[in-house]
């Protein structure tokens, strides 16, 4: 399962559609562009709420670790911010949570979902 948030602060759930890994133009649908992917602290997307600080999760690691779940990503358009799209905060706020410390920010609509999930 797989989370789209959109600037609006809407989220809505979406599956590949081959029901097991998105293709490059599904996500390119997704983020309205070219993409970039943000490989996310675990947790960090269970960890953020709406509202209150940021909460920073685990120390960062890379793709899949043998005996535990895949790694979650985040998706986004890499062009996103020379475009002018809009800054989306829930994502901004899981972003944050991985990478304590940054002033960097998320634009556009964001996917995550599992690193199998993107191959």
């Amino acid at each position: 399962m797989a989370t789209v948030y959109a600037v609006d602060g809407s989220t809505r759930t979406v599956e590949p559609k081959n029901g097991k890994d998105f293709k490059l133009r599904e996500l390119q649908e997704i983020v309205e562009g070219y993409i970039q992917v943000i490989y996310l602290t675990p947790g960090a997307d269970k960890e953020v709420a709406d509202e209150g600080p940021v909460v920073a999760a685990q120390a960062p690691g890379w793709g899949k670790t043998e005996g535990t779940k895949p790694r979650k990503i985040m998706v986004i358009n890499e062009m996103g911010k020379m475009e002018g799209l809009a800054r989306n905060e829930k994502a901004t706020r899981i972003f944050q949570a991985s990478f304590p410390g940054t002033r960097d920010f998320i634009v556009g609509p964001a996917l995550v979902c599992d690193s199998e999930q993107v191959l």
